[in-house]
């Protein structure tokens, strides 16, 4: 699930997860492609020993694949497989996924500049896996912006009814604390009461 939000908002996967097409099939199919381009990346960096002539975007694929790793130890930890679906994290996995374009466009650009030729059948499957790495990525950027794009209004509604809550925490049923807030009302509270205090937030 964690690969799948490389190239798939959280939201738009936990859509196709509960009522989306092919359900949770689509969302494992788009994790695996991740993945997979993820170790066709490393395969082409061991290949062309990259490292020798840039190691930008070698910086850029291990920054993502590390912080995939970093985020599979927090959900052994939180047993939580939805945790590393975090849009906190989208940033950290772009950068692998922006890698791994250059990593492919690099490896290309090399080959050329060295005259070196490759068979046509094999030629023929880096290209359609190049123009499958950017038709993913470019592709799966589009539909969930649209996505988001849609949901912006109503994401709006639910902020200001939240600040609302906010404001008057006092008043507000432990149901609305955990709905706009946080799922513990005590603790909620008691950030409440400490943001007023202090006049951080909206009691600014």
């Amino acid at each position: 699930k964690a690969f799948a939000s490389d190239l798939v908002e959280i939201d738009v996967l936990l859509s196709w997860e509960e009522h989306g097409f092919a359900g949770k099939a689509a969302v494992y199919g788009t994790g695996i492609l991740s993945i997979l381009l993820y170790l066709w990346a490393l395969w082409k960096i061991l290949q062309t020993r990259m490292w020798e002539t840039t190691i930008f975007p070698i910086i850029l694929v291990l920054s993502g694949g590390l912080n995939h790793l970093l985020v599979l130890a927090a959900r052994w930890i939180f047993m939580d497989d939805g945790y590393g679906m975090s849009s906190r994290y989208a940033l950290q996995y772009r950068m692998g996924l922006l890698g791994i374009l250059c990593v492919f466009f690099t490896a290309d650009a090399a080959r050329r500049e060295a005259g070196l030729a490759i068979e046509r059948p094999r030629r023929v499957l880096e290209v359609a896996a190049m123009a499958l790495a950017v038709t993913a990525v470019l592709g799966a950027t589009a539909y969930t912006d649209r996505e988001e794009i849609e949901t912006a209004p109503y994401r709006k509604i639910m902020m200001q009814e939240a600040e609302q809550v906010a404001l008057h925490w006092r008043e507000a049923s432990d149901a609305d604390l955990k709905l706009y807030l946080q799922h513990d009302p005590e603790q909620v509270r008691k950030a409440m009461k400490i943001l007023e205090e202090n006049h951080l937030n909206v009691f600014h």
